[in-house]
């Protein structure tokens, strides 16, 4: 908890009652009663006299706290952004690890079964292809690595394939992919 609130006697400095919710004080409180505020992040003490002096106190914390509310938010959805890039990451390396990488020149095992699959059998041989893959991962789901990477690679493979459905069923690249489905 942020605050410990306290009313207290005017006249013999006994506290009466506390919280630490700042809605819960009342202009009542301050008929022969003052308010004491410890914030507790900060170890300060503020002592308030009259309803005016409180309200303008408390509007400011409020204030400050949705401003540090949205700063707090920035910062987790900036952490969570780090995190999700660097799953992706991991993701992309284990759907298109380095032994994939410069299967035939500088063409990766998935793009040059275009031309070895779509070339010789046509696209639909090909996509059937990429579909199989599709269904390996959302089979085996968990059942080699975690469920979130399975679906991740089903979804990878998706994505290639729909990437290649929006080229006319015309080979691509991988690295084309995001400019491709416009992301």
């Amino acid at each position: 908890m942020k605050y410990n609130i306290d009313k207290i006697r005017a006249s013999t400095g006994d506290r009466v009652s506390t919280t630490t919710d700042l809605n819960e004080v009342t202009e009542a409180w301050f008929d022969g009663f003052s308010v004491e505020v410890t914030d507790n992040l900060s170890s300060n003490v503020y002592k308030f006299c009259n309803w005016d002096d409180w309200c303008e106190y408390a509007d400011s914390e409020a204030r400050n706290l949705q401003w540090m509310d949205r700063e707090l938010k920035t910062k987790l959805t900036e952490d969570l952004l780090e995190i999700e890039q660097a799953e992706l990451r991991k993701i992309e390396a284990a759907v298109s690890p380095s032994h994939y990488k410069g299967f035939v020149g500088e063409l990766q095992w998935l793009e040059a079964q275009q031309y070895i699959i779509g070339e010789r059998k046509g696209p639909e041989a090909f996509k059937a292809a990429v579909e199989l893959q599709i269904r390996k991962y959302l089979d085996r789901n968990g059942g080699k690595d975690s469920e979130v990477q399975e679906l991740l690679k089903a979804k990878w493979y998706m994505d290639f394939l729909c990437a290649y459905a929006l080229n006319g069923d015309k080979p691509i690249r991988i690295k084309e992919i995001p400019k491709i489905l416009q992301r």
